[in-house]
């Protein structure tokens, strides 16, 4: 989701906070339904995929 967003904001100068709220809402509503119930589907794969690789595939931080 966020590479079109960024796509679709590129190049573009904003004066406010405000109004780079507003461009990026707006195009946040342009993308179809589908296309986020895509990106929380291949979220869900990868997150279970962490899952099943298991602690021991991933480095311990040492504090």
């Amino acid at each position: 989701l966020f590479p079109r967003l960024k796509r679709a904001l590129k190049g573009r100068r904003f004066d406010t906070r405000e109004d780079i709220i507003a461009k990026s809402q707006g195009e946040l509503r342009r993308i179809p339904k589908s296309a986020y119930q895509e990106a929380f589907a291949s979220w869900k794969h990868r997150f279970y995929k962490c899952i099943r690789a298991g602690e021991a595939h991933f480095e311990r931080d040492i504090l």
